[in-house]
């Protein structure tokens, strides 16, 4: 009465007309289309929160700024605090880490694009293993992770400096 279930692995070789063999297991185009959806979530997600994260920044830094202004247009005594003009400035920094963030942004997905429209091209040509392509699609980015936190998290901080520069100094 016992039935039992065996698990049996069979892969077949293919040659595509590049004349690079490739290995099909049963179940590995699934395990690749679930990967591939995961990669492409994670991509929906990190570009929102960035852009979310853009906004806020240019957002805090820019209304500290306006508002500052504000108040040392009607006040001669601000207009002569050193405390002013550094929190003004930092205020400034702030909004250009937000421009050299998305400068950097842009500067990275355009190398992955171009990266991945030349391996793909390659890849429909038979001269690339489907692989190397999606392996060197997420090394073709210029930077590395850390380049663009430095930006981000330095434009956090020259508003959060830059109000405490205008409370402390006035």
């Amino acid at each position: 009465m016992g039935s039992s279930t065996q698990s049996v692995t069979t892969s077949v070789t293919a040659t595509p007309p590049g004349g690079t063999n490739l290995q099909y297991v049963p179940g590995r185009q699934a395990q690749e289309a679930l990967f591939l959806d995961a990669v492409r979530e994670m991509a929906r997600v990190t570009e929102k929160t960035s852009w979310e994260a853009i906004k806020y920044l240019t957002l805090t830094n820019g209304t500290g700024a306006i508002a500052l202004l504000g108040f040392m247009g009607n006040s001669h005594d601000l207009r002569q605090s050193t405390w002013a003009w550094t929190a003004l400035f930092l205020y400034f920094l702030g909004i250009t880490c937000v421009g050299f963030l998305i400068a950097l942004q842009f500067h990275k997905g355009w190398n992955a694009l171009s990266g991945l429209a030349k391996n793909g091209a390659a890849w429909r040509r038979g001269e690339l293993p489907y692989e190397k392509v999606i392996a060197e699609f997420g090394s073709s980015g210029a930077t590395s992770i850390t380049e663009p936190l430095y930006f981000a998290y330095g434009s956090f901080l020259c508003f959060i400096i830059g109000t405490l520069t205008a409370v402390i100094g006035h």
